[in-house]
Formats: structure tokens, C-alpha cells, sequence
């Protein structure tokens, strides 16, 4: 149903309001609600992982080597939101559109 709503409102020219665009907000909503719920569910299951690492007594290390992967994995985003930003900043300061980013 949920599908077939966005490809029927698409089909119909997408209008801006009656019944298919009701449709389509409802179950557009619905999905967002789930996609959240999912993704709480997966971090809460990532910290019972960690609270079992910890606990865990035969293998002290493995919770400190599950932060320091998560620590790495956050300062790779980072460092390469940085680099994109840098490199956008000096297209704009040219005034080209040169980037491989774009």
C-alpha cells in the first residue's frame, strides 16, 4: 500500500492536495516513523553490544577495541566533511566549479 501510494500520486502529476496527496503524506509519514524507530532500535542494540563488551571478563580489550573502531570511523566523517568543505571554499574563491566533489 505504501509504495503503490507514492507511485499512484507520482502517476497523477503529483498534486499539491486531495486525496492522493493525503494518501501519499500519510503513508509518507509512516515511513519516516518506521525508518526512526529503526534506527533508535539499531543504536540501542549497538550499546547492549558494548555493555556486554564491557562486562565481559575473558576478553577485557574487546569493549576499548570496539570504541577506538567507532572513535576512527566518527574522525574519517569528519576529516572528510573537512576536506569537501576546503576544497568547495577554494572552487568558490576562484570562482570555478572545478571540483570533484560537485
Amino acid at each position: 500500500m505504501k509504495i503503490t501510494s507514492f507511485l499512484e500520486w507520482v502517476a497523477d502529476g503529483k498534486p499539491r492536495s486531495g486525496y492522493l496527496h493525503q494518501m501519499m503524506c500519510r503513508t509518507r509519514a509512516e515511513f519516516k516513523l518506521a525508518l526512526h524507530r529503526c534506527r533508535a532500535a539499531e543504536e540501542q542494540l549497538r550499546a547492549d553490544a558494548r555493555t556486554s563488551q564491557l562486562a565481559n571478563k575473558q576478553h577485557p580489550r574487546a569493549f576499548w577495541n570496539g570504541i577506538k573502531k567507532i572513535v576512527a570511523e566518527k574522525l574519517l566523517t569528519m576529516l572528510t566533511k573537512s576536506v569537501m568543505l576546503l576544497e568547495l571554499k577554494k572552487c568558490v574563491a576562484c570562482g570555478t566549479r572545478k571540483s570533484r566533489y560537485h
